[in-house]
């Protein structure tokens, strides 16, 4: 049985191979000529997605040691406490 940082390892890095191979094929030109302009927006890609996997892999963590109840509690509660006014009147809350 693998472990989570194997499973995390396989399913990011499999997708981000096929995201990159989209990226190339329908975008490359646009996407390099963008970032050889704008050098800021590469380091913050990567930190977007260096933050997405931390979050990941901190819910998958999450969910082995404590179980699913646990895991959605505490996704629900982080929602509920970064949740401003753009982002209630975007779910149909007044």
């Amino acid at each position: 049985m693998s472990g989570v940082n194997e499973n995390m390892l396989y399913i990011n890095g499999i997708g981000a191979l096929i995201v990159m191979g989209a990226v190339v094929v329908y975008e490359g030109q646009e996407a390099a000529a963008y970032f050889y302009e704008y050098p800021l927006a590469l380091v913050l890609l990567f930190v977007r997605s260096v933050t997405f996997w931390l979050g990941a892999w901190m819910y998958t963590m999450l969910m082995k040691q404590f179980g699913a109840v646990a895991a959605v509690a505490v996704t629900t509660a982080r929602k509920a406490l970064t949740a401003g006014p753009h982002t209630r009147s975007l779910a149909g809350c007044s």
